[in-house]
C-alpha cells in the first residue's frame, strides 16, 4: 500500500482514508494495512456494483439477496399475471422465466462455487 500512496502523492492525488477499507479473503489473521500512519478499517462484507463480497468467500448473502428480489418480483405479478384468467399457462410460464428467473439468476455466472 505504501507504493500506491507514494504514487498518489507523486501525481498529486488524494486517498480518501475515511472511504478506504480493507478485507482479507479466507485468511486466518485479519489484515493490517496503514496509509501514512492511518490504519485502514477491516470489514467483513461489502457491496460493490450490486454484488455482495464476503471475506469468508461465502455466497450466502448474495444468493439470499437474489432470492429476496425474485420473491418480491413474483409477488408483484400476482394481481396482473398469476390470477388473471385471460392469460394462458404458457404466457404465465414465459413471464415467470423472463421476470422471476431472470431476476433470480442475474449475475449468477460470476459466482464461484466452493465446496
Amino acid at each position: 500500500m505504501t507504493c500506491f500512496a507514494d504514487a498518489c502523492m507523486e501525481f498529486v492525488l488524494t486517498i480518501s482514508l475515511k472511504k478506504t477499507k480493507e478485507t482479507g479473503q479466507n485468511v486466518s489473521n485479519e489484515p493490517s494495512m496503514k496509509v501514512s500512519d492511518y490504519k485502514l478499517e477491516v470489514i467483513h462484507l461489502f457491496v460493490y456494483i450490486g454484488s455482495t463480497i464476503c471475506d469468508n468467500l461465502s455466497l450466502d448473502s448474495e444468493i439470499n439477496k437474489c432470492i429476496g428480489i425474485a420473491a418480491t418480483m413474483f409477488s408483484r405479478l400476482t394481481k396482473r399475471v398469476w390470477v388473471n384468467y385471460k392469460f394462458t399457462v404458457h404466457i404465465k410460464v414465459q413471464v415467470y422465466i423472463a421476470c422471476v428467473l431472470g431476476t433470480l439468476l442475474y449475475a449468477s455466472e460470476t459466482w464461484t462455487p466452493h465446496s
